[in-house]
């Protein structure tokens, strides 16, 4: 994953949203079914943040992300969702958090090749 602002639009997040869009679907269809008036979509964001040395001592700032999605109609139902650990986190000049891993996909290093071109 290449480097980029922490939003909720973010690539760490993108199976978080994807289950909060099916579970959205899913409670209003459900409670369409069974003729229910209300119902509860719930979007949960654990974020752990700490220190640890790189190869050559120097300390740098690794965030984990634990997503969790859940459904309340008359019954609860909770789905699992894609856990990101292992990220770099800097903060950028304006504050925001910047996060990325220390590996590049093929794909990405060949888009931005052709970028560069």
């Amino acid at each position: 994953m290449k480097p980029h602002v922490l939003t909720m639009d973010s690539e760490a997040l993108a199976d978080f949203r994807e289950k909060m869009d099916q579970c959205l679907a899913l409670l209003v269809c459900r409670m369409k079914e069974r003729n229910l008036q209300e119902g509860t979509l719930t979007g949960k964001l654990k974020v752990t943040l700490t220190k640890a040395p790189d190869m050559l001592g120097q300390l740098h700032t690794m965030m984990e992300l634990e997503p969790e999605v859940s459904v309340n109609m008359s019954a609860k139902g909770k789905v699992e969702c894609e856990k990101q650990a292992g990220m770099f986190m800097q903060l950028d000049e304006e504050g925001r958090p910047v996060v990325g891993s220390c590996q590049v996909d093929i794909e990405e290093l060949l888009e931005e090749m052709s970028k560069e071109e």
